[in-house]
């Protein structure tokens, strides 16, 4: 097949997908040697789009972590699959998710502490 009927297929393809809400996130190009593209660089949120694309095109997201330029941490999902005779890569970056803290409420928090006091042999 020639680079040119590659092209071509990739570029046929961007108008369906664009369709799909879930991928609007997503920014698409057709590179010289016939790659579709979809990216997405976003400052919240999560790697939805790229797990939309697995569920339509097949394949498995891979990730990796990194420090953003402004010191922040982040995560890149990434989808490299074929679909429909075209080689697609699919990567959107956003920030890693917080940990969420336990918040206790000051009862349960004593009830915790007198807990460990009775545990550590404390008089309660």
């Amino acid at each position: 097949m020639t680079t040119q009927t590659t092209q071509l297929r990739a570029a046929l393809a961007v108008p369906e997908l664009v369709t799909y809400p879930e991928l609007c996130s997503l920014t698409w190009a057709v590179s010289p040697a016939g790659t579709l593209t979809g990216t997405a660089t976003l400052h919240e949120g999560d790697g939805a789009a790229v797990y939309a694309c697995a569920r339509l095109m097949g394949g498995s997201v891979t990730h990796r972590q990194f420090t953003g330029e402004q010191g922040q941490q982040r995560l890149a999902a990434q989808l490299l699959t074929s679909w429909r005779g075209v080689t697609v890569d699919v990567w959107v970056s956003y920030p890693q998710p917080q940990p969420q803290l336990a918040v206790q409420s000051p009862a349960d928090q004593l009830a915790g502490e007198l807990r460990a006091s009775a545990l550590a042999g404390g008089v309660l």
